[in-house]
């Protein structure tokens, strides 16, 4: 796609710019992902120790 200037005008103007609607709801969606993963981090739990959240399982895992 680096090379679009090696195409014909009538293929540039097939493939087009992406459009906004697209490349916004796709930014959307993976903002949405992340933030649903750091929550659940934060609220689960270990199964085997109810009291204790994967967050701090995860952080006190890297300190060595």
């Amino acid at each position: 796609m680096d090379n679009i200037e090696l195409r014909s005008r009538k293929v540039r103007r097939m493939i087009g710019p992406i459009p906004e609607k697209l490349f916004v709801s796709g930014v959307v969606v993976t903002v949405l992902i992340a933030v649903a993963l750091i929550f659940a981090l934060f609220c689960l739990t270990d199964p085997v120790d109810v009291n204790k959240k994967l967050f701090h399982i995860i952080i006190s895992s890297l300190r060595l």
